[in-house]
């Protein structure tokens, strides 16, 4: 395993200091070991993707839950009432 690889695995690089890295030592890194380390790459994007994701959905503050009385969408109004725009 190269060092990128190890520091990815340790969780000591992010997904955009890893491409950096490889971007940095392409020259010295056989071609097929450059598939594997892009797909930890892409495996790292992956999930660092998801905890962002993840924390903006815990930031969002929402006055209340759903009732059954928000059928803004759905509501059956405008389907059968013509002319009710």
């Amino acid at each position: 395993m190269c060092i990128i690889c190890v520091d990815l695995t340790k969780e000591k690089l992010t997904s955009f200091e890893a491409r950096r890295n490889l971007k940095e030592m392409s020259s010295t890194i056989p071609e097929d070991h450059k598939l594997e380390l892009l797909n930890l790459i892409w495996e790292k994007e992956d999930k660092e993707f998801q905890e962002q994701y993840d924390k903006h959905l815990e930031e969002q503050e929402y006055d209340s839950p759903p009732s059954e009385s928000d059928n803004w969408f759905w509501g059956e109004d405008w389907m059968f009432n013509p002319g009710s725009d």
